[in-house]
């Protein structure tokens, strides 16, 4: 007799999945899945059951499309079977099981019940031995009754492949993310998915390559289902809808959207508890559909939003008027760049600057810098920088990628390097927050720091030019923001 758990473990599923040639489909047999279980049960009085759930939940039966509780077939209306996780060895009604077989508090409910004294009527009292009792019951499984983590575990285990489990759900949408030995079953994995989590999920996708147009979109392949990929989706009180396959939407961040959100209103509150939230301005940088933006507005701050991908401005426009803050964010369809020039130049003071495109945000950082001074009689070559122009000192966040061993001294250093001063983490208002690890060695990360008044950079040089010197620099820099982020004094 062998412990179960919730699924009995089996070892002949390598026949669910057919091989045929490589230019045909691995296509999945479900009918391979059908099994009979014998199982461990307590016969008891009806009465009892309810008592004996909630003592031994941790060692029941539980299988999807199973009754863990049935009728006896000699037991009529007063008696019940209690299906236990334990699977019994031999397949005949008369296969032995043994109390002592069972786990200690199965053993100790069983004791306990048949031991304590019946309050009904003498004559209509079970007798002490026959309360509860140990048997057997059949259970007959096929593909309905396994998960899809379960089916799949199953089909990979003879291939000597992980199981892909995870997706990212986006409104009906699955999203995969499949590795290369994976793409051969990239239809079963699909079709699995979609048969074990109908009706809420209506279409799969895989994701067919990394993110590499400016508009932070990817390719991606619907394998099973609808091919609808237009969505709505709820979070932190706003709904957005989009199309999926348009524009950059990643559920996993949800968490950290309501985080800066509600940093972003804390830290309003706190510089001035006075003033209402209507005075606090954000600048939405990078904002796609409004993840940042809307639920900004939804609180009362002003958010001028802005982004290059002509789909995302157009979703962005809609959920603006869909979750009804017309009043609060105002949209954009600019550059980056563009846009933070055109905002600072109308001298508005703005409180928060918020840079979500992890891949490449800190490049835009070189905006706020200024040119150093040129030697004399050159004015004309002189040019004020970003920072110029803002009264207040706004707080930045910028999010970007690491695969260093220390990704946030790693990524203070590129920030330094860019802006032209030396950034260190918890000096000066610079925090740095881990957001996710996004792949293995590497992480998404937060930079937050006020916007320095002291930036001098020369960017006009041209991008990956540097002489000697120049590079001598800046890899002095990038040490030095990297010892100081470690706890080593000033300077060398």
């Amino acid at each position: 007799m062998s412990p179960a758990g919730t699924i009995p473990a089996r070892s002949d599923t390598s026949d669910a999945v057919s091989h045929p040639d490589a230019h045909e489909e691995v296509s999945l047999d479900p009918s391979a899945f059908r099994r009979t279980l014998r199982v461990a049960a307590l016969r008891l009085p009806a009465k009892y059951c309810n008592s004996a759930v909630k003592q031994l939940q941790p060692h029941l039966l539980r299988l999807r499309h199973v009754k863990g509780i049935v009728k006896p077939e000699d037991g009529g209306d007063t008696h019940r079977l209690l299906l236990l996780a334990t699977e019994v060895n031999g397949q005949h009604e008369d296969t032995a099981v043994e109390l002592t077989d069972l786990p200690d508090d199965v053993q100790i409910f069983v004791h306990a019940t048949n031991a304590q004294e019946d309050p009904t009527p003498a004559a209509e009292a079970e007798p002490p031995c026959s309360r509860v009792s140990l048997t057997t019951h059949q259970v007959h499984l096929d593909y309905a009754s396994f998960s899809a983590e379960e089916v799949l575990r199953q089909v990979f285990a003879p291939l000597r492949l992980e199981a892909p489990t995870s997706f990212e759900t986006v409104d009906h949408v699955a999203h995969l993310n499949l590795r290369d030995a994976h793409l051969p079953y990239k239809r079963l994995i699909a079709q699995v998915i979609l048969d074990k989590n109908a009706p809420r999920i209506r279409t799969v996708v895989n994701k067919l390559g990394s993110i590499q147009t400016q508009y932070r979109t990817f390719p991606l392949e619907v394998l099973a289902g609808e091919s609808d990929l237009n969505v709505s989706v709820r979070e932190a009180g706003a709904t957005f809808r989009f199309n999926f396959a348009e524009v950059y939407w990643n559920s996993r961040l949800s968490t950290e959207h309501a985080r800066l959100v509600n940093a972003v209103v804390a830290h309003f509150h706190a510089s001035r508890p006075r003033a209402a939230l209507a005075s606090c301005v954000v600048w939405d940088v990078f904002a796609g559909v409004g993840p940042f933006a809307i639920p900004l507005g939804l609180r009362g701050c002003v958010v001028h939003a802005n982004d290059l991908n002509p789909r995302s401005h157009h979703y962005l426009v809609d959920n603006i008027g869909r979750n009804k803050v017309g009043a609060y964010v105002t949209p954009y369809n600019r550059d980056g760049r563009d846009f933070l020039r055109e905002r600072a130049r109308l001298h508005q003071a703005v409180d928060h600057i918020i840079m979500n495109l992890p891949a490449t945000a800190l490049e835009f950082l070189d905006t706020f810098a200024a040119k150093r001074e040129e030697p004399a009689g050159e004015e004309e070559g002189r040019s004020r920088g970003l920072f110029d122009y803002l009264e207040a000192r706004p707080i930045v966040h910028a999010y970007c990628f690491s695969k260093a061993e220390d990704p946030t001294a790693e990524a203070l250093a590129r920030a330094s390097t860019i802006l032209g001063c030396a950034l260190v983490n918890g000096k000066n208002g610079v925090s740095v927050h881990r957001v996710r690890d996004v792949a293995p060695k590497k992480e998404m990360l937060c930079l937050s720091f006020p916007l320095p008044r002291h930036c001098d950079l020369n960017f006009s040089r041209k991008r990956g030019v540097e002489s000697e010197r120049e590079k001598e620099g800046r890899e002095d820099t990038v040490d030095m923001v990297q010892k100081r982020s470690k706890g080593v004094g000033k300077g060398t």
